[in-house]
C-alpha cells in the first residue's frame, strides 16, 4: 500500500525533533507523534522516586551545559504559575506561544501573578538510561517528561496538573471540552477524543458577528453562588461555626446539607478578587451559575479542522506547525474530489471576508489553485498534525477569546456522540444519564476515558477499577445511568479524584441545560458538505441555548423545523 504522506527523515538516531518542509511560520517534526507508552501519575507511591527522576534530569542539564541551550519559561495558567525547564527548541517555542508569561498576564488582567511556581516541569531530550516517558508527582506538583518533543504530551500533562491545583484549592473545574458563545450565552461541547468538539466550536463562528470561541479543547469552569447583595461568589472554603473546615468541591455539598448553619465563606468574585462573607450572606434559593474561561492564550489545534471550518484558513496561513507531512503531487489523485471541494470552500470563505481583507489565500500561497490544493492536502493528510493558530488573523480576530479572565455564563451543554444508526440528533439528558456517561467516558469503539479526559492528573488505574466495580453492581438494563448514579452516591470507597469529578458534573448539570448531541447532520442528503453540517449544528445549538423547552428534541427527519425558528446569522 502506498503511503499518502511522508515525513523528512530524522538527522540522527537519537533526534527527538527536526525541521519539516516549510509551511506557515515553521514546521517541527517530532519523533514521538502520540502520547508516550510510559505514563506514571503515581510515582509518589515509591519513596524517593520523584527525587531520583529529577536528579536524572538535573544531571542531564549539567552535562549539556556549554553544548546547547536550556530554557526556563514561566507561564500563568488561570492564576497558577507553572515553570518549564527544557532543552527542546520546539517545546519552548510552542509553550511561549500557547501561554501568557507573568508580565503578559499582569498587563492583561491587572492581577498580580504568584511569585513562585506552583508546578515545575522538566521536559528533556536525550536523557541517558531513561525511556520515552512522562511522570507526575501529585505530592510535589512536579512533571517530568523524558525523550519526547511532542507538544501535546507536555500541554496535556500541564493542564491536567493545573486542573488538580484549581480543583483542590478553589473548586474550579477543568474540562477537556470546547466552548463557544453568542449573545452573551455560552455552550460547552463534551465528548470522546476526536469526536469533533473543536470543529463544532469553531463552526459556531458561522453564527455571525457576535459569535465567539472561548476554547476548542480545554476550559476552566467556575460554579458560582448568588449573594444577597447581587454579587456572585465562587466558594472555595467554608469555616463553619461548628465543624471542620471544607475546601474545594466539598463546599457545595456542605452548603446543600447544612441550610441555616452559620460560619464564614471564602471565595472569588467574577473578577478573581478574594472575598470573605458570612454563610448567611449567600442566597441559596437562587440557582448555581457556571462560568467558562479560556484555558490558553492561543489555540493548539488539529490542522484537519479546516475540513469542517474553512474560515480557519486565516489562522492557519501563518501558524506555527507540528508534524505537517509532505504529500507528493502524484498522491493527490486519490483525494482529488475531496480536495477540490475543500479548495472551493476555502476560497469562498476568503471571498466572504470581503474586499480589503489584509490577506488572501492566493497572496499567501500563490495564485495557482493547485497551490491551494497542495496546502490543504498537507494540512488534512495526517490526523496528528497540529498548529498554534494565529487567532489574531483576520477574520478570526475578535471572535476567538484570548483574555484569560473573560468568562461567559454557560447556558447549555452538548454531550457529543456520532451514531449513524440512531436518527435522534438532540434530546435532553437527565442528571443520572449525563453524569454516568461522562464519568464512564465510553467512546463508540468501546474505549474508556474517564470524564472524556485522558490527561487528568489522577491514578487512572484506581479510578478505572472503581468505575468497573460500579458498573458490575448496577442492573444490566441501566441504559439511563440511574443505577450507576445511585450506586456511586452510596459508595464511600471511590478515589477522591473520582468523587470530585462526580460532584463537579452534578453541579454542571444544575447550572446548564444538558443535551445529547448526535453529530450526524452530514448524513442529511440535503446537506452539501461538512462545513454546512457544522453550521446547521451550530444553529441547532443556538436554539437549545435559548429555548425554555427543556424537553426539546430533534431527529434527522424533523430538525429543519427547528432551524426555521433560529434567527439567521447577520
Amino acid at each position: 500500500m502506498v503511503e499518502l504522506f511522508t515525513f523528512p527523515a530524522a538527522p540522527g538516531p537519537k533526534a527527538t525533533e527536526w525541521p519539516g518542509t516549510p509551511i506557515g511560520t515553521g514546521n517541527a517534526i517530532t519523533e514521538a507523534k502520540s502520547p508516550t507508552a510510559v505514563r506514571d501519575n503515581v510515582i509518589d507511591r515509591i519513596e524517593g522516586r520523584r527525587d531520583e527522576l529529577v536528579s536524572a534530569g538535573v544531571e542531564h542539564v549539567v552535562r549539556r551545559a556549554g553544548t546547547g541551550p536550556v530554557w526556563i519559561r514561566d507561564a500563568i495558567i488561570h492564576g497558577v504559575r507553572v515553570r518549564l525547564i527544557t532543552d527542546s527548541p520546539h517545546l519552548q517555542e510552542f509553550w511561549t506561544a500557547n501561554w501568557y508569561d507573568p508580565e503578559g498576564w499582569r498587563r492583561l488582567t491587572e492581577l498580580t501573578p504568584p511569585y513562585a511556581p506552583r508546578i515545575v516541569v522538566y521536559a528533556l531530550s536525550g536523557v541517558a538510561d531513561q525511556p520515552e516517558a512522562v511522570y507526575y508527582s501529585r505530592r510535589t506538583d512536579t512533571i517530568i517528561l523524558f525523550n519526547t518533543s511532542y507538544y501535546d504530551q507536555l500541554r496535556g500533562s500541564v493542564l491536567g496538573a493545573v486542573g488538580h491545583v484549581l480543583a483542590e484549592d478553589y473548586g474550579i473545574h477543568t474540562l477537556r471540552g470546547a466552548c463557544a458563545a453568542q449573545r452573551g450565552r455560552g455552550v460547552l461541547y463534551l465528548g470522546p477524543t476526536g469526536i469533533g468538539k473543536s470543529t463544532l466550536a469553531y463552526g459556531f463562528l458561522s453564527r455571525g458577528a457576535d459569535a465567539r470561541v472561548y476554547s476548542d479543547d480545554w476550559v476552566h469552569v467556575r460554579y458560582t453562588l448568588a449573594m444577597r447583595d447581587g454579587r456572585r461568589i465562587v466558594p472555595f472554603e467554608i469555616r463553619p461555626t461548628n465543624g471542620r473546615v471544607m475546601r474545594g468541591h466539598r463546599v457545595y455539598r456542605w452548603l446543600e446539607e447544612h441550610r441555616g448553619a452559620s460560619g464564614q465563606v471564602r471565595g472569588l468574585d467574577l473578577g478573581s478578587a478574594e472575598i470573605e462573607v458570612p454563610v448567611a450572606a449567600l442566597d441559596l434559593a437562587k440557582p448555581i451559575e457556571a462560568y467558562a474561561y479560556p484555558a490558553e492564550k492561543a489555540s493548539y489545534a488539529r490542522t484537519g479542522l479546516i475540513a469542517g471550518v474553512p474560515r480557519l484558513a486565516a489562522g492557519l496561513l501563518r501558524a506555527r506547525f507540528e508534524n505537517v507531512p509532505d504529500v507528493a503531487p502524484e498522491r493527490l489523485d486519490t483525494r482529488a474530489a475531496e480536495l477540490d471541494n475543500l479548495a472551493d470552500a476555502v476560497l469562498r470563505a476568503a471571498a466572504d471576508a470581503g474586499e480589503g481583507a489584509p490577506w488572501t489565500v492566493e497572496s499567501e500561497l500563490g495564485a495557482s489553485r493547485d497551490d491551494v490544493r497542495r496546502w490543504l492536502a498537507r494540512l488534512t493528510a495526517f490526523d496528528g498534525a497540529r498548529a498554534i493558530l494565529d487567532v489574531a488573523a483576520y477574520p478570526l480576530a475578535g471572535h476567538v477569546v484570548t483574555h484569560p479572565m473573560e468568562g461567559i455564563p454557560v447556558s447549555a451543554l452538548m454531550l457529543v456522540r456520532h451514531d449513524p444508526l440512531d436518527r435522534t440528533i438532540l434530546q435532553a439528558l437527565p442528571v443520572e444519564t449525563f453524569v454516568a456517561r461522562v464519568l464512564i467516558g465510553r467512546a463508540a469503539d468501546g474505549a474508556c476515558e474517564i470524564a472524556y479526559n485522558p490527561d487528568r492528573a489522577v491514578d487512572t488505574a484506581a479510578e478505572r477499577a472503581a468505575v468497573e466495580r460500579l458498573e458490575a453492581d448496577v442492573t444490566p438494563s441501566d441504559q439511563g445511568g440511574q443505577s450507576f448514579y445511585r450506586e456511586f452516591r452510596r459508595q464511600p470507597a471511590v478515589p477522591e479524584t473520582l468523587a470530585q469529578e462526580f460532584e463537579f458534573l452534578r453541579l454542571l448539570h444544575q447550572a446548564a441545560r444538558c443535551y445529547d448531541l448526535n453529530a450526524i447532520l452530514a448524513l442529511d442528503p440535503n446537506v452539501r458538505d461538512l462545513p454546512e453540517a457544522v453550521a446547521r449544528t451550530a444553529a441547532l445549538t443556538v436554539y437549545m441555548m435559548e429555548t425554555s423547552d427543556r424537553s426539546a428534541r430533534a431527529s434527522l427527519d424533523d430538525y429543519r423545523k427547528i432551524l426555521t425558528a433560529v434567527a439567521p446569522p447577520p
